[in-house]
């Protein structure tokens, strides 16, 4: 049988179709073989290889698989990898010229910096120039300055040959100090406290009284007799033969109310004067300079129950000075402290070609009524230590400078005969400071309390035992009593 279904023609040589394939053909042979040339194999196994490479990857693209890429014969890289290769090699040889310029760039700019620098440097070596000169300039004004000013410190020390500080302690051997004592002074301690207590508060007060009209004799006042508008009281006598004898000069008396108190057992030496009245202010002062005072203890106030017991005599506030006659005085410090009023003072003397500059030292205690005692024993040992240990001569006044004064003088003179491993005899005591200050100790309520101190002292040297300490609060309670009890009345 005869298909009668209609066929396609099949191409032949001669249609357009096939010619045109074949040109194809043909031209990508060529391609092919330029680059097999180009690469080194033939153009059969390229075509072949290409044909394939094309068909494998036809079949992973129907599969959905990524074609494998080509590689290089001789570098094992794809044509990928070497375009890649090829492009970061360009772009490493354009960075590097961008980096080049960059670095010179900034080269440039380093080099206008240090320019700059080098500007502000020479600037600033200018200025540093300056400022040294400058400071050279100065420093050599503060040596010069400082050279007359050392120059002019030697002329002054040349010239103050006296000048010193009062308050440079010698050192205080222990057998001078009551807190320590050895095993006799101990003993000697224990004695006085024995003695005390079998007389007690009031047998002290009769011992006194027996006392009370001693005086030296021969009593020679002749000097205090010849100058009593220099008295404070008419009936408080100066000793002749142990009175301060000031320098005599234009216009001015040698006679001051004060007497020396010193000698055994005392370590240091005690002026005991009235206080200043205001025409013996400038006297008062001659003295403290020539006996070259370190302390002023000052037993009063200058008004006491409405009358006047003692002048001024010292610059009433820090930072003020008053001239006395030939000395000029200025209050550096001043502080108050419990019973205290402490004032640190310079002392010049003015005139004459050596102008000398000393410091002295003022302590005031405030609560001392007059002709009585205080409530405690403290303080007094307080003021004592201070002044024991003084290179200087110690100053000590009241009103009449024989009461407050005498009271406390003779407290450290019992205390300084402990200390000499010596037995106490209080009427001696009153006879060697009588002979010396003229009604030294007024009353018998000052009597007891100089023995009052002691035991106080007693207590702290045996370190509060209760026994000792007993003694000395039921001494205590019993001279408060005798204080506070007033005076019968006369019938």
């Amino acid at each position: 049988s005869v298909d009668s279904s209609p066929r396609m023609a099949t191409p032949t040589a001669s249609t357009p179709e096939v010619s045109e394939r074949r040109k194809k053909k043909n031209k990508g042979q060529s391609i092919m073989a330029g680059v097999a040339d180009k690469f080194g194999f033939s153009n059969k196994k390229a075509t072949k290889k290409n044909s394939n490479v094309k068909d494998k990857d036809k079949e992973k693209s129907i599969m959905g698989e990524s074609p494998k890429p080509s590689r290089r014969r001789g570098t094992g890289k794809t044509i990928i990898e070497e375009k890649s290769a090829r492009r970061a090699k360009s772009s490493k040889k354009g960075g590097g010229a961008e980096r080049s310029i960059v670095t010179q760039m900034k080269k440039e700019k380093e080099k206008e910096k240090e320019k700059e620098k080098n500007g502000e440097d020479v600037e600033a070596e200018q200025v540093k120039t300056q400022t040294k000169s400058q400071m050279q300039t100065e420093n050599e004004d503060e040596k010069e300055k400082k050279k007359e000013e050392d120059e002019k410190e030697k002329d002054n020390q040349k010239s103050q040959a006296s000048t010193f500080k009062p308050n440079s302690q010698r050192p205080l051997l222990k057998n001078h100090d009551p807190e320590f004592c050895n095993e006799k002074q101990l003993e000697k301690f224990t004695e006085f406290v024995e003695y005390v207590k079998s007389l007690g508060v009031n047998g002290l007060i009769d011992e006194f009284t027996t006392m009370k009209g001693y005086n030296l004799e021969p009593f020679i006042t002749n000097a205090h007799n010849a100058h009593q508008q220099k008295n404070r009281y008419k009936d408080i006598y100066c000793l002749d033969e142990s009175r301060v004898v000031l320098s005599q000069k234009e216009n001015m008396r040698d006679y001051i109310h004060a007497n020396f108190v010193k000698g055994p057992p005392l370590i240091n030496d005690f002026i005991c004067t009235q206080g200043p009245l205001a025409d013996t202010i400038v006297d008062f002062w001659r003295m403290a300079w020539q006996e070259n005072a370190g302390y002023i203890v000052m037993l009063c106030e200058l008004m006491e129950l409405g009358k006047k017991k003692c002048e001024r005599y010292i610059p009433a506030g820090p930072g003020d000075v008053e001239t006395y006659g030939e000395i000029k005085v200025t209050l550096v410090v001043s502080k108050n402290e419990d019973q205290f009023l402490y004032s640190e003072l310079l002392v010049e003397k003015l005139g004459g070609p050596e102008q000398k500059i000393r410091k002295m030292y003022h302590w005031q205690w405030r609560d001392w009524p007059d002709r009585g005692v205080p409530n405690s024993a403290a303080p007094m040992l307080r003021v004592l230590r201070e002044v024991r240990g003084s290179r200087y001569r110690t100053i000590v006044h009241c009103s009449a400078g024989v009461g407050r004064t005498g009271t406390l003088v003779a407290v450290e003179y019992i205390l300084q005969t402990i200390m000499a491993e010596k037995t106490v005899d209080l009427k001696e005591m009153i006879r060697d400071l009588r002979n010396q200050r003229a009604h030294v100790i007024q009353t018998p309520v000052q009597y007891a309390y100089v023995a009052k101190a002691v035991l106080r002292m007693y207590c702290i040297v045996t370190k509060n035992i209760p026994l000792s300490c007993q003694t000395y609060t039921s001494f205590s309670n019993d001279l408060t009593t005798i204080v506070n009890t007033p005076p019968p009345k006369p019938a």
